[in-house]
């Protein structure tokens, strides 16, 4: 599940599972040629913890987005405006922070951008208990308020859908899924420049 385009291919569960299964199959060849015997666990799919290599570079990581130092330059680059909450300022911040640390084990770089998701839902939550919208458990019934009060950016109106159902194929997966770590910096840059669009009338 790739790239900055992860979004539109999450349309729905189906689709995604079987993104998740050809790139699980690409992710094992490449461990098969670059990692250890040690590191690979051919039942997991991914490189398997030790007291030993914790600490080492993961070498999936390493084929997608070249070496730690780079990955964490590129996903902390992006920073949200001040005029945003605080508590989306903690999630984002630990969701990008997991990310970074898929430098040592790479299945933490899917963990942190699923979570990218749910940031965007508790940023359209926040945003719409400040204007007084309805308390609602469903998120696409808070974008929809959002949306009718013109509150989100005309770019954004058909990019919030998309989240909504992003955010439901990786919360409801069967599987681990995997996200090559090739394109941190536009991937996260996105999430801010939408979170930011939402609250841009507090930054006046």
């Amino acid at each position: 599940m790739a790239g900055p385009t992860t979004h539109g291919r999450l349309l729905d569960r189906h689709r995604a599972e079987e993104e998740v299964g050809r790139l699980g199959r690409d992710v094992r060849q490449t461990y098969r040629t670059m990692t250890k015997p040690t590191d690979y666990d051919v039942n997991l799919g991914f490189k398997r913890l030790t007291p030993q290599n914790w600490l080492a570079t993961d070498p999936t990581t390493e084929f997608w987005g070249g070496d730690p130092q780079h990955l964490a330059v590129d996903v902390l680059a992006p920073r949200l405006g001040t005029h945003v909450p605080r508590a989306v300022h903690r999630k984002f911040e630990t969701a990008r922070a997991a990310m970074v640390y898929a430098g040592f084990f790479h299945p933490l770089y899917a963990l942190g951008y699923e979570q990218l998701f749910r940031v965007s839902e508790t940023a359209a939550r926040l945003r719409c208990e400040e204007l007084g919208g309805p308390h609602t458990k469903g998120f696409e019934k808070v974008v929809n308020w959002l949306v009718k009060r013109g509150e989100i950016d005309e770019w954004d109106v058909t990019l919030w859908p998309q989240l909504i159902k992003a955010r439901d194929a990786t919360t409801h997966g069967r599987d681990q899924w995997q996200v090559p770590a090739d394109n941190g910096r536009a991937e996260v840059e996105g999430f801010v420049k939408r979170i930011d669009r939402l609250f841009a009338s507090k930054g006046v």
